[in-house]
């Protein structure tokens, strides 16, 4: 790759100069090692252990070729369709970190890894930010050490690993393995084969990052000055949760607590401390008074329609 396709050429912005990568994917899978084989420093804890070393969305960057190379790396997010607090959470910040939007998703899994749950949690990557988001990724095999030498074209292409199939055909066909373990003039030149497909993609993409909802949502949230960054991890936090309680379709009921957590969202935006206190007593006296006027309204229909029953079938009887 000729390294002038890396170069601003002195007539870009800073946005134009920087290029960013989200690492995505199971935990385990090997996203830290891989960050810091990108940035060519140990910038993320990575280590062998029981429990997952990333608790939280960590970013670094490092020059590449005139550009500035910015990495995301991303907790144990992934895992579970049954998203807690603390996963919108982090959600959120991965959000707000790479906003306006990724140029690139790395999604890191290990050879001979891609299980039911490796499946399960790339399908969480698509439920949060959606599925066009394939077309901004690549697929990145950790431990190429167990290729032994041989083609990883040869290895997807093995009938005990279709379930890579549509992943990649999803993603362009766009993937490369990684050595974290290797010497440093091999990890280079891994970092070379990636940016090469990063390269593919941005010509691919017109160079535009991606985009959704949340991360629009993200972008506005970053201008407002009057807000920190905790307050707006946690607002935009449950957008998050809004959106994929939507996904999963849960009625009526669903739809009210939804408005009124957006209600509670919105203290971030607009109201002081002193106000913030207020607007909970008030946004849960709300729920409150909404979930029993519903119930009431059903009974009284439910009570009306026996009524006007038992009315016609007395008319019936007696009177015709």
């Amino acid at each position: 790759m000729a390294s002038g396709s890396w170069e601003d050429h002195g007539q870009g912005t800073q946005e134009h100069m920087e290029l960013r990568l989200v690492l995505v994917g199971k935990t385990g899978a090997g996203k830290s090692a891989t960050g810091n084989t990108i940035l060519g420093r140990a910038a993320f804890e990575s280590r062998l252990a029981p429990q997952t070393i990333t608790q939280t969305c960590a970013q670094e960057s490092r020059l590449w070729r005139g550009r500035r190379v910015v990495v995301t790396d991303t907790p144990n997010m992934f895992d579970s369709s049954e998203h807690s607090a603390r996963s919108c959470y982090e959600f959120a910040r991965c959000l707000l970190l790479s906003a306006p939007g990724p140029h690139v998703l790395v999604l890191v899994t290990q050879l001979g890894r891609f299980t039911q749950e490796e499946e399960e949690a790339t399908q969480q990557v698509w439920r949060v930010l959606g599925r066009e988001a394939a077309r901004h990724t690549i697929v990145l095999f950790t431990r190429k050490e167990d290729l032994g030498g041989g083609s990883l074209q040869h290895y997807v292409a093995q009938p005990s690993n279709a379930a890579l199939g549509p992943l990649l055909q999803a993603c362009g066909g766009r993937c490369c393995a990684f050595s974290n373990r290797a010497a440093r003039a091999e990890r280079e030149a891994q970092v070379e084969e990636l940016m090469v497909l990063v390269q593919q993609v941005l010509e691919e993409n017109q160079s535009t990052p991606y985009t959704s909802k949340l991360y629009s949502q993200a972008t506005r949230l970053l201008s407002r000055s009057d807000v920190d960054f905790e307050e707006k991890c946690e607002c935009l936090a449950k957008q998050v949760e809004q959106q994929l309680q939507g996904q999963k379709g849960d009625g009526g009921l669903g739809l009210i607590r939804r408005c009124v957590q957006g209600l509670w969202c919105m203290r971030y935006m607009c109201l002081c401390c002193c106000c913030r206190f207020i607007v909970a007593v008030l946004s849960s006296t709300c729920h409150f008074i909404v979930a029993a006027v519903w119930r009431i309204a059903r009974f009284l229909w439910q009570a009306f329609l026996s009524g006007w029953r038992a009315v016609v079938h007395l008319y019936n009887r007696f009177l015709r």
